[in-house]
């Protein structure tokens, strides 16, 4: 041992310092030293001796967070050493704490460490003190000390410190970190300053929340609750910092509250003044410009025009620069497009929020794909009393427009889109003029080069009678469109001659293309069964008594053995043992009537609709977050409608996942798709694009609220991942818990009572459920559900060498060095483990089952098909209970391997068609459909 019990003597300073013990160690070089322990209220410096710390009013038996003080020390130590000490209760550690000295560059006489923690549950506790000089770590004392459950110094959990008001803040030095200092203090401020509130508690040990009130003549004008506050191992403050610009004069009051588990208490009134007036901005300019660029320096948001011009040629996108300076109000623009006399468009800008010491307001509209003509734009400014007007800018474009050629217009029972580039180059699914009763008949039209706003009418008739028309809204045409589409349907067509007429009006009224004929015949009867005809009666003859004839010798018969009797074999109906609740496939929404009526016979009862890049709003490559629309496109609203209502008719359950929104790409990137991730910019332009994800959440809650609620359920966000590629390791989640509490409201403010699916943030991890507390939102709505998604083990499902460098497959089951995780023998009770440890642990904790959302594995992988009964055996029947429902990714055969690479042909329609790999998707219901064998590993 390292301590030499024969040197180890007992020093009692008085009857309260019994816990001391003393050590001299058996030194080398006759150097002595002194150990000295203590669990202590506090400590103080020695009289002459700084570093000789004396232990206060040394105990132990603690309040219910009290600050519990370890005391260690050593006399004439002056070899480098490290203390630890390591506080138990019973035989887990609770805490540990460790720091490391090198006296012997100082000439230090005396080693101190005294750490402090008041974070403690009532209960009895262990703490041992441990040193290290370099040949080990040795015990040197152990004491024991308990908590009570009484709480320090009465009932009350803070000492309510200060609340006052100033310009800004900033923090107290070394020790007193939390201690905020009130910088520019007073109680009168100008119009338009930013007046910060500063609230503080002392001697604060439990959890806590504040609330402030901004009041004005007694009414609240503005209030704010902040977050749960968890007190750490050492606080001593408790701060509160809001702030508010007043943009009007008048006499103001700050309340403030705190919750320190009993609900709100009021712990003081703050008045303050506000004089004087906003001064009113300064006009800059309005440039017409290709391009801009920001300022440099200081000068970031003084935004210069490229090539300012007011001559543009045909395609270019023309933007409108305006800038104003020396604003201080809250502001919002607007702008107006004028071809000619005619308004075009115009676009309101959200309301600017104005933040400490700007100087300038800018906007720039673009008109993308300008086509040859006269224009004007007109910028207005409101800073809350009305629009103004800046400035009327005009400006001509030069080049002939070319007249939209048409295409075609083709009858299908359905369509598809084209592949890569042609994207909106829409392929009949079908081609035909006789349609079946009840069939949808689907008009596909379709122009080419058109350059132009504009909107479609198709016309429905019977002979001489028109039984329906409809015309769309106007479509704008966005930059480089090529291809113009229009696909109406007749749904559950009836017999009779039908005509399809249909229009297009660039501007000038509509003009008649042309029209379609075709025929609707009625469904083909089942051949009937004959009816059943009993043979006629013969009677049988009068008996006539033979003559009496004598009879020959008898002689027996040869014996004819009777032929087997062979019974007919029995056949069985197929047994399916799939349960008929929330299981199915994920899927693309360029699925059709076939592919809908493959899931029903094969016993899918659930699709997740993915809504990737450009299903709902422009691609984000082509989106500008100040300029482009919101609204969804009135031929997407009308192909999620179909889809729906094809799920209806089949009676698929349908999750509608958006899975790609703009400001976020992260699936079968290319060129012309870059990867996106603006979404979670902590910018200006990041909470743009968030607004942009709740409105369109806000739109689709519009388009379905009124459907089946038992049919269909929503799915905020595929995945969220909320960091950009600007640091690898950033961890945004609290953007994610906001923007998806915001969807959450939007959808529920519009009367919409769907099932929706809440995720956590990075959900393509299982274990993400174990790192997600769900906001109160998501807490206090009945009808919420969680999603994960399920690749364990990564290094299996996804592979070859595309992902995770791969170069070989692996095998399941077997042996994996897990990536985060170790090295780790996988099978089905491993799985069930993972199952066991998140998914039950969660649904027990929040009372909120589980949506596996996606799971999949490379179906080349080795196992892949014992990998996929094991994960669904493992959820229909061991967490049934907690699993709501789960969708297997299907992909076709060798795209799961190669997805990475750039050069492999990612287009939709490749990957959509199931009914093209049948082995594949059999393969999948089998294991659906087996899931009562045991097939434990």
């Amino acid at each position: 041992m390292f301590f030499n019990k024969s040197f180890v003597k007992i020093v009692v300073l008085s009857l309260l310092l019994t816990s001391f013990f003393v050590m001299k160690p058996n030194m080398a070089a006759n150097n002595e030293y002194v150990i000295r322990t203590a669990v202590s209220e506090g400590w103080e410096a020695g009289q002459d001796e700084y570093w000789h710390l004396q232990p206060v009013n040394e105990k132990n038996n603690y309040s219910f967070r009290e600050k519990i003080h370890f005391f260690v020390q050593s006399d004439y130590i002056n070899i480098p050493h490290t203390w630890t000490i390591r506080v138990y209760t019973g035989d887990s550690l609770v805490k540990e704490m460790s720091a490391n000295y090198d006296p012997g560059n100082y000439g230090w006489q005396y080693s101190n460490f005294t750490p402090w923690i008041n974070n403690l549950d009532p209960g009895n506790y262990r703490v041992e003190y441990y040193l290290n000089s370099g040949a080990g770590e040795e015990l040197a004392n152990s004491l024991e000390f308990s908590v009570s459950d009484n709480l320090l110094n009465g009932l009350e959990p803070y000492k309510f410190s200060k609340a006052e008001t100033a310009t800004t803040w900033a923090h107290g030095d070394k020790e007193e970190h939390w201690n905020l200092q009130a910088v520019g203090k007073k109680n009168r401020f100008s119009v338009g300053e930013n007046v910060q509130l500063i609230a503080q508690v002392k001697d604060i040990y439990v959890d806590h929340r504040y609330r402030v009130e901004l009041r004005e003549g007694g009414i609240t004008q503005w209030d704010y609750e902040s977050e749960w506050m968890q007190v750490g191992d050492k606080w001593d403050y408790g701060n509160f910092f809001p702030s508010y610009q007043v943009n009007k004069a008048g006499s103001y009051e700050f309340r403030v509250f705190i919750d320190t588990g009993e609900g709100y208490k009021h712990l003081a009134n703050v008045p303050f003044t506000v004089e004087g007036e906003i001064p009113k901005y300064s006009y800059s300019h309005t440039d017409l410009a290709t391009g801009f660029e920001y300022g440099a320096g200081e000068e970031y948001w003084n935004m210069r025009a490229v090539n300012q011009k007011n001559v543009f040629q045909k395609g270019d996108t023309i933007y409108a620069m305006s800038q104003v300076r020396n604003i201080k109000h809250n502001h919002q623009w607007k702008v107006e497009l004028y071809k000619g006399a005619d308004l075009m468009w115009e676009y309101e800008d959200e309301w600017r929020g104005v933040g400490n010491g700007w100087i300038y307001g800018n906007f720039y509209p673009a008109f993308h794909d300008a086509q040859p003509g006269e224009y004007t734009f007109k910028i207005y400014l409101n800073i809350g009393d009305g629009y103004e007007l800046l400035e009327s800018k005009a400006f001509s474009v030069e080049g002939t427009v070319e007249k939209p050629k048409f295409d075609h217009a083709i009858l299908a029972s359905g369509w598809m889109h084209g592949v890569d580039a042609e994207h909106w180059n829409l392929v009949p699914v079908g081609n035909k003029s006789v349609f079946t009763e009840g069939e949808d008949v689907h008009l596909v039209a379709q122009v080419r080069n058109i350059q132009v706003d504009h909107r479609y009418r198709v016309e429905l008739h019977q002979g001489e009678e028109t039984m329906w028309g409809y015309d769309t809204e106007w479509l704008d045409v966005g930059p480089g469109w090529k291809y113009s589409n229009f696909f109406p349907v007749y749904t559950n067509a009836e017999v009779g001659s039908y005509e399809f007429w249909y229009y297009l009006d660039t501007g000038e009224g509509f003009e008649y293309f042309g029209k379609k004929a075709f025929e609707v015949v009625p469904q083909t009867p089942d051949p009937e069964t004959p009816p059943v005809v009993d043979p006629p009666v013969v009677e049988e003859p009068p008996v006539v008594d033979p003559p009496v004839v004598e009879e020959p010798p008898v002689v027996d018969p040869p014996v004819v053995e009777e032929p087997p009797v062979v019974e007919p074999p029995v056949v069985e109906p197929p047994v399916v043992t799939y349960k008929d609740y929330n299981r199915g496939v994920t899927a693309y929404n360029t699925i059709d009537k076939n592919d809908f009526a493959y899931f029903r016979d094969n016993g899918i009862s659930t699709v997740r609709l993915m809504l990737m890049d450009g299903d709902l709003l422009p691609p984000s490559a082509e989106f500008d977050v100040d300029s482009s629309s919101r609204s969804i496109s009135p031929e997407n609203v009308t192909e999620l409608k179909n889809m729906i209502s094809l799920a209806k008719e089949y009676e698929i359950k349908l999750v509608v996942d958006v899975h790609e929104v703009p400001g976020l790409n992260r699936w079968f990137l290319s060129e012309t798709k870059p990867k996106d991730t603006r979404l979670w910019e902590e910018t200006s332009e990041g909470e743009k694009y968030r607004d942009v994800l709740v409105t369109l959440w806000d739109q689709l809650s519009e388009v379905m609220k009124n459907e089946d609620v038992e049919l269909v359920s929503y799915e905020l966000l595929n995945e969220p991942e909320p960091k950009t590629d600007i640091d690898p390791n950033e961890n945004k989640a609290y953007l994610w818990t906001d923007t998806q509490d915001r969807i959450i409201n939007a959808i529920r403010a519009n009367g919409d009572s769907h099932l929706i699916i809440a995720s956590p943030a990075y959900a393509w991890r299982t274990e993400s459920l174990s790192e997600w507390v769900p906001s109160d939102v998501v807490m206090n709505d009945e009808n919420i559900i969680a999603s994960v998604h399920g690749y364990r083990p990564i290094q299996f499902t996804i592979q070859e060498e595309a992902w995770y460098g791969n170069t070989e497959y692996n095998t399941y089951p077997s042996l994996l060095n897990e990536e985060h995780y170790g090295e780790t023998e996988w099978n089905y009770t491993m799985i069930d483990s993972v199952f066991t440890d998140v998914v039950d642990t969660f649904y027990d904790t929040y009372n909120m089952p589980v949506y596996i959302a996606e799971f999949a594995v490379n179906r080349e992988a080795p196992g892949a098909e014992q990998w996929l009964l094991d994960m669904m055996n493992i959820m229909n029947k061991n967490h049934s209970e907690e699993v709501w429902g789960w969708s297997v990714h299907v992909w076709e055969e060798d795209q799961y391997a190669r997805l990475n690479h750039l050069d492999y042909d990612w287009s939709r329609a490749g990957m959509n068609d199931f009914s093209a790999d049948p082995a594949q998707l059999e393969a999948v219901l089998a294991g659906i459909n087996n899931t009562e064998e045991t097939l434990m590993q």
